[in-house]
């Protein structure tokens, strides 16, 4: 089985590269528009990983520069934390989640809120990955988007995305972290892969006054 993978992801190695925009001058009959998915958990977990505190992390500046442009059309998914008044823990990342929407919402960002519900100790999310799968195809139905930019390590998007692509013609480039958990599905289903390094992930950290 994993030769089986190895074998199917060397297929898309040349389709993979880093995070350096389009070219600028790009010539084109219309304005193509883009769309931004962003799989909130899996983006938060990767900055933290990083080492780069995400209150200082500028969202709307790094997906500018994943499209070559300002984008107006920004998605992002997120399992709304609830939490006791005796949750102190529960309270305290309920209010630094409350904190990074109102700055998303500044920024010009579309947040879908799921469930985030605490099972033995641990939070799981309910309702986000069907959510953005659901808008990916149907966001391509409506010819929403020419293109687009999904940034999530989900494979159950992939039957999505192959929909968006194959049969509404639409290009789907995923987004996925050098050092990080990514999906061979998505890798073997988008138009194209990018990996984004750690270091190119810190040129977005807002510097302090």
């Amino acid at each position: 089985m994993k030769l089986k993978k190895d074998l199917q992801s060397r297929k898309k190695l040349n389709k993979i590269r880093t995070i350096n925009p389009p070219a600028a001058g790009r010539a084109s009959e219309h304005r193509r528009v883009f769309f931004v998915y962003i799989d909130g958990s899996n983006f938060y977990h990767r900055i933290k990983k990083c080492g780069i505190e995400e209150k200082h992390f500028s969202y709307r500046e790094f997906v500018n520069c994943l499209v070559g442009e300002p984008v107006e059309n920004v998605k992002y998914y997120i399992g709304k934390v609830q939490a006791k008044k005796e949750d102190k823990k529960g309270q305290k990342l309920r209010a630094a989640q409350q904190a990074r929407f109102a700055k998303l919402e500044l920024a010009g960002f579309d947040i879908f809120k799921g469930r985030l519900l605490k099972v033995e100790g641990k939070y799981i999310e309910k309702g986000v990955d069907v959510r953005l799968g659901l808008d990916i195809a149907v966001d391509a139905i409506e010819d929403s988007y020419d293109e687009a930019f999904l940034i999530s390590s989900d494979g159950d998007l992939a039957p999505a995305v192959e929909y968006a692509i194959k049969k509404k013609n639409k290009k789907i480039i995923y987004i996925a972290f050098e050092g990080s958990k990514f999906s061979y599905h998505l890798i073997q289903t988008a138009s194209a892969t990018r990996f984004v390094k750690t270091a190119e992930l810190e040129k977005f950290v807002l510097k302090s006054e």
